[in-house]
C-alpha cells in the first residue's frame, strides 16, 4: 500500500474547511489528537533514507468523549521520486496490551532505537470522492507550527500512483491550495526547535 499526499500551509484554517464540505466532503470521525512520536535507526540515518518509523497516540479532542485511547505503529518507507509525496506505509494498532505504546517503545530501545522528538496535532478528516478515488482532506493544527491541510488517497501497488497523484493534484487545484509544503512535520519541529536554540 503506498500513501499518496501533499501537504500545505492554511492561513484561514475556518474558510478552507467550508471550501471542502461545499465540495461534498463529510467528516470522518471525531476530531482526535495525536501524539506522533518519531525513532531514529540504531544502525542508519532516516533522513538520508527518506524513512520513517513512528508510534501514534490517538486520543479524543472532548475529554469526555467515549472513544478510548488507543495507540498505533507506522513505518514509512523512502519517499518516491515526484511532486506529491508518495511510499509505501506499514500500520496497525498495537491493541490493549498496549494502549500508550510504552511497551513497544521501550522494546525499540532496547534493540537501540532513539525517541527523536513528539509531534502533538490536532486533527480533523473531511473525506470525498475525487476522480474515482476516496480521498482525506485533513485539517491539522499542529503544536508549535500552525494550520496545515495533508490531501491524501491511497495506491494500492505502484502501477496506480501516477492517478493518485493526479486526483491529489487537482483537488489541491481545485481547493485553491498553492506553495505546497515537501517538509514533513517531524522535520519542520526539529528546524523550529532548532531556531529557538540559537534565539
Amino acid at each position: 500500500m503506498y500513501e499518496v499526499e501533499a501537504k500545505y500551509p492554511l492561513p484561514n484554517p475556518l474558510e478552507f474547511r467550508q471550501r471542502v464540505l461545499d465540495f461534498g466532503a463529510i467528516q470522518e470521525g471525531s476530531v482526535v489528537v495525536h501524539d506522533d512520536t518519531y525513532f531514529s535507526h540504531p544502525c542508519r540515518d532516516f533522513r538520508e533514507t527518506t524513512e520513517a518509523l513512528r508510534i501514534r497516540r490517538v486520543e479524543s479532542d472532548q475529554p469526555n468523549a467515549l472513544a478510548r485511547p488507543e495507540s498505533l505503529v507506522t513505518y514509512k518507507g523512502p519517499k518516491r521520486p515526484g511532486d506529491v509525496k508518495a511510499r509505501e506505509e506499514q500500520e496497525w494498532s498495537l491493541g490493549s496490551a498496549d494502549v500508550d505504546g510504552q511497551r513497544l517503545t521501550r522494546l525499540l530501545v532496547s534493540l537501540g532505537f532513539r525517541a527523536v522528538a513528539t509531534v502533538r496535532k490536532r486533527r480533523e478528516t473531511l473525506i470525498m470522492q475525487h476522480q474515482e478515488l476516496l480521498i482525506r482532506v485533513t485539517l491539522d493544527q499542529v503544536e508549535d507550527l500552525g494550520w496545515f491541510t495533508e490531501i491524501e488517497t491511497i495506491a494500492n501497488d505502484k502501477s496506480q500512483i501516477p492517478v493518485a497523484r493526479e486526483a491529489v493534484l487537482s483537488l489541491a487545484t481545485a481547493l485553491h491550495l498553492v506553495d505546497s509544503e515537501q517538509r514533513s512535520y517531524l522535520a519542520l519541529l526539529l528546524k523550529s526547535l532548532k531556531s529557538e536554540k540559537y534565539d
